[in-house]
């Protein structure tokens, strides 16, 4: 709290401190916010979110603790969450994506292939899972940061030349597709044997 009060004087010199004319003041001006913050199940996370926010819509003056309250879970265009996960589902097949919130890809991913839908006809159940999303990630539930998905494709990465030699990584792959290459296809196995295969059937 005392980090908070610090970050909210610097925000409006002259203005935030002046407000607590005793030392008695400030004590349960801490103990009452903090106490709301734990009954609302605020996070530290949330609580830097509003100093971002109320730095540039309380310009003249600071919050009260209603409009703080509210400034650290703004609320969210739904419609908009949903079409930015509708892209970046599409740009994550190439590791590409890129997540304002982490509840918007936890939220879609949980809806998984109706998310092709169109908006007016998943709306609703957009919302609730959005709104569980945004709960999970907040409580810890669910991870707050989106990790990059490694070799988002599945294929095996072209072979690069360094100074007109393959590298190390280069020559591993090129010998794994040899490898596949290189084997004998199971019908051409059973064709060639034929009495191994009257034999295992005996």
């Amino acid at each position: 709290m005392d980090h908070l009060f610090n970050k909210l004087d610097t925000f409006y010199p002259g203005k935030w401190r002046d407000q607590f004319r005793s030392h008695d003041e400030l004590v349960n001006w801490k103990e009452s916010w903090a106490e709301e913050f734990e009954n609302e199940q605020i996070t530290f996370d949330e609580i830097k979110v509003a100093i971002e926010y109320c730095k540039k819509k309380y310009i003249e003056w600071p919050p009260t603790f209603p409009q703080f309250l509210k400034a650290c879970r703004p609320s969210l265009d739904y419609e908009t969450a949903f079409y930015e996960a509708v892209s970046q589902m599409q740009l994550r097949g190439e590791g590409r994506d890129e997540w304002s919130d982490a509840a918007i890809f936890h939220a879609a991913a949980r809806i998984g292939m109706d998310m092709n839908n169109p908006y007016a006809y998943i709306k609703t159940r957009w919302k609730t899972e959005l709104d569980k999303a945004i709960y999970d990630v907040s409580v810890g539930n669910l991870p707050s940061v989106i990790e990059k998905r490694d070799n988002p494709s599945g294929y095996l990465a072209a072979p690069k030349r360094d100074q007109g030699n393959y590298t190390s990584s280069s020559l591993q792959s090129l010998a794994s597709i040899k490898e596949i290459l290189d084997r004998i296809p199971a019908w051409k196995m059973k064709k060639n044997n034929p009495g191994e295969q009257e034999g295992a059937t005996a």
